[in-house]
């Protein structure tokens, strides 16, 4: 019976923090409750999502006009290094680095090459969805 109540407790404890946080509850590889909270507070006027991958739950947020300057400022300065135009891979570090946050590890599995081939590009297409940039069908999501 207590076993029961347990369950019940964690299954309204869970509907709480879902609805606290907006994220949904339920995989072993979430981030906790309380540090999607502390997302909020830290990032009040960007919309954060996550996307459960196969093996790979990943939080993200959209970027503001200051983070896009910031972001031009980095392509500029690669630009400038090299003398060439910025690649799709560094173009997507950039974008990734600021906006992912979880995994905490995620961007040490980018630069590892660890991550499947299509998840850095998917990530960055939503995260440019949802910061203005790109006007995608919600059935292609």
């Amino acid at each position: 019976m207590n076993e029961e109540k347990d369950l019940v407790k964690k299954a309204v404890e869970d509907e709480e923090t879902e609805a606290i946080t907006g994220m949904p509850y339920g995989r072993d590889d979430m981030p906790p409750g309380d540090l999607v909270v502390k997302w909020h507070e830290q990032f009040p006027t960007s919309e954060m999502r996550g996307f459960p991958f196969p093996n790979l739950y990943t939080v993200y947020k959209s970027y503001t006009m200051k983070e896009q300057e910031e972001m031009s400022a980095a392509r500029s300065k690669i630009e400038t290094k090299t003398g060439m135009e910025i690649s799709e891979y560094d173009n997507s570090r950039i974008i990734l680095e600021k906006c992912i946050l979880w995994p905490k590890n995620f961007m040490e599995l980018f630069d590892n090459g660890d991550l499947p081939g299509g998840i850095p590009k998917v990530l960055v297409s939503y995260v440019m969805m949802i910061s203005g940039f790109v006007d995608l069908m919600p059935e292609v999501l």
